[in-house]
C-alpha cells in the first residue's frame, strides 16, 4: 500500500521497487475508493445543478441499494480504463520496436492514474463545498463532466466555452492528467526499461492518442448538448 502514495513524491525508487511484484490490487483499490468518494461528494451539487438547468439529473438521495450498485459500476469502469489505457500504452510502444508485457504495462498505467483519481476526488470537494448553479444545459453538463479542473478551462472560462472541443482539452489535460503522464513517462523508462530517447516518442504518440480519445468524447457530448436542449 505504502507504494501507491510514494509513487507521488518519489517515482523513480518505487518503480524500481514495484519490478518486484505486487502492488497492483491495492493501487486498484486506492483509485476505486477515490471515485466511490468523489461521486458521493458530487451527487447532492449536482442534483441541484441538474434542477437548476430543468435537467433530469440524479436522484437527490442515495439508496444502500444504489450506493451498492455504484460501487460495482466503479469497480467494472475502473477495470475497463486501465486495461484500455495499458493496451494504448503497449500499442503505442510497438513502433519503438518494444514489447513490454500487458501485465507489466497495465501495473504502469494503474499507478499513473493515481494522481488522475486524486484529481477526481479534489476536485469533487471544491465542486461540494463552492456548489456551482447555472440555468444554462450546457453548462450544467459541463459541471457533471468536470465538477472542477485544475486546467485552464477553469481560470480562463471565457476562453473556452462550456461542452467545446477547447473545453474539453483544457478540462481534461490540467494538472493532475499531466502529472499522470509524468508518471507514465518516468514508469516506461525506469519499470518497463525503455529508453529516454524512446520514452520521448512514447510521449508524442500518447499525447495524440489523449486528443483523439478527447476529441471523440467531444464529439459524443455534443449529441447529448442537443438531445437535452430539445
Amino acid at each position: 500500500m505504502a507504494n501507491v502514495w510514494r509513487i507521488l513524491v518519489a517515482p523513480k525508487s518505487t518503480w524500481i521497487a514495484l519490478r518486484a511484484g505486487g502492488g497492483l490490487l491495492d493501487a486498484l483499490y486506492i483509485q476505486w475508493l477515490m471515485l466511490l468518494l468523489a461521486s458521493l461528494l458530487v451527487q447532492r451539487p449536482l442534483y441541484e445543478v441538474f434542477t437548476t438547468a430543468r435537467i433530469a439529473g440524479t436522484a437527490e438521495a442515495t439508496s444502500i441499494a444504489q450506493l451498492l450498485m455504484l460501487a460495482i459500476a466503479l469497480v467494472v469502469m475502473i477495470v475497463l480504463i486501465n486495461m484500455f489505457a495499458a493496451g494504448l500504452l503497449k500499442l503505442a510502444a510497438l513502433p519503438l520496436g518494444e514489447y513490454p508485457s500487458f501485465a507489466a504495462c497495465l501495473t504502469c498505467i494503474v499507478f499513473s492514474l493515481i494522481p488522475v483519481m486524486l484529481g477526481s476526488l479534489v476536485a469533487a470537494l471544491l465542486f461540494a463545498l463552492i456548489q456551482p448553479l447555472s440555468d444554462d444545459p450546457s453548462q450544467a453538463i459541463a459541471l457533471a463532466l468536470r465538477p472542477y479542473s485544475f486546467g485552464l478551462a477553469t481560470f480562463l472560462p471565457r476562453y473556452f466555452p462550456p461542452v467545446t472541443l477547447s473545453w474539453f482539452i483544457a478540462s481534461y489535460l490540467d494538472v493532475f492528467s499531466l502529472w499522470g503522464l509524468w508518471l507514465i513517462i518516468t514508469g516506461a523508462n525506469w519499470y518497463l526499461g525503455i529508453s529516454r530517447r524512446k520514452t520521448a516518442w512514447l510521449v508524442f504518440e500518447l499525447m495524440i492518442l489523449s486528443v483523439a480519445i478527447i476529441i471523440g468524447l467531444w464529439q459524443y457530448m455534443q449529441r447529448m448538448v442537443l438531445l437535452v436542449a430539445r
